[in-house]
């Protein structure tokens, strides 16, 4: 969500949560007025206390994403080749989307460049790059495999949207929530299904902070 907020008072206060907001309103209220703030405009509004990967994905994303509702198609054009989003990027999170972005910059352009470089990085959650289980779970990573699989299925579900390899990239995305859902032979999801999880645990929840009185 974007946020209209002045920018003296965005500079000047370095405690407020702003590492992740790439974009901002111009405040004479025309919604096609939008100013992106630079790399180092982001690195002057960081705090310590928040921690975030690389900006340059999800700088490039904004311009897209304004493209989208104004005319910041050629500002992200030039960020993607700026800071080379084309490259290989298997996994899909909060803070890696470059194949989200590869996949938004083909339907807003269609152009074949960015197709390519999503389906290399979507060609290698293929059996031949990775593990499945015997009921068929992709294994990209041990660490939270079933996160990253919804994340990766929700882009092969867009795909599909948008005839790219349709029918193979809805099978794929498909079973892998279906999995999830109990075809595995119980849900992971709780309240849902067969042997659903009856004592969720949520790590943040119940982490211990230290005392700072």
């Amino acid at each position: 969500m974007i946020q209209r907020v002045n920018r003296k008072t965005l500079l000047s206060n370095p405690t407020r949560k702003t590492r992740r907001s790439a974009v901002k309103l111009n405040p004479c209220r025309n919604p096609r007025r939008v100013v992106l703030l630079s790399p180092k405009q982001q690195q002057r509004i960081s705090v310590t206390d928040i921690r975030s990967g690389d900006y340059e994905d999800e700088l490039t994303n904004a311009a897209l994403l304004m493209y989208l509702a104004t005319y910041y198609l050629d500002t992200a054009k030039s960020y993607y080749d700026q800071y080379a989003m084309s490259k290989k990027s298997p996994l899909f999170s909060r803070n890696r989307v470059q194949n989200d972005l590869q996949l938004m910059m083909y339907i807003a352009t269609n152009d074949s460049p960015y197709l390519d470089s999503f389906e290399n990085g979507l060609a290698r959650w293929g059996p031949d790059w990775i593990v499945y289980t015997r009921k068929g779970l992709a294994m990209y990573t041990w660490n939270r495999p079933m996160k990253r699989d919804a994340d990766i299925s929700f882009l092969a579900f867009v795909a599909a949207k948008h005839g790219i390899k349709s029918e193979e990239n809805f099978n794929f995305a498909s079973s892998q929530i279906h999995y999830m859902l109990g075809d595995g032979g119980r849900s992971y999801l709780t309240s849902f299904g067969r042997y659903p999880p009856l004592r969720p645990h949520h790590r943040a929840k119940f982490v211990s902070f230290p005392d700072r009185s």
